[in-house]
């Protein structure tokens, strides 16, 4: 499956496990098919006063559809992903999310 509009958006996000503060932070990258992304890091656990660092980058628009094709290859956007409800308890935990042609 290619979408045929060719566009698409990804975001990963990775969280570190179960530990006490300081040692604990999370990240997210996010990107689509314009090449544009940012890629923001919450030094500890997400609260009200604890910062988000964001910091925005470019490719080129040949890599971002290389990052495309590579997904269709891989059977990226057709093979039926099971969702897990809840993250192991404890461990660091990482998610994936691809919408293209009009799916996620």
């Amino acid at each position: 499956m290619k979408p045929p509009d060719d566009e698409y958006s990804l975001r990963y996000s990775w969280s570190e496990g179960s530990i006490p503060p300081p040692h604990h932070y999370e990240y997210d990258i996010l990107f689509d098919s314009t090449g544009n992304g940012s890629v923001a890091m919450i030094p500890d656990y997400p609260g009200q006063d604890v910062p988000c660092w964001t910091e925005p980058f470019a490719v080129a628009p040949d890599a971002a559809r290389d990052l495309l094709a590579l997904m269709v290859s891989e059977g990226l956007l057709t093979r039926k992903w099971r969702a897990v409800p809840h993250p192991p308890v404890g461990g660091s935990h990482a998610w994936l999310t691809v919408t293209a042609a009009g799916r996620q």
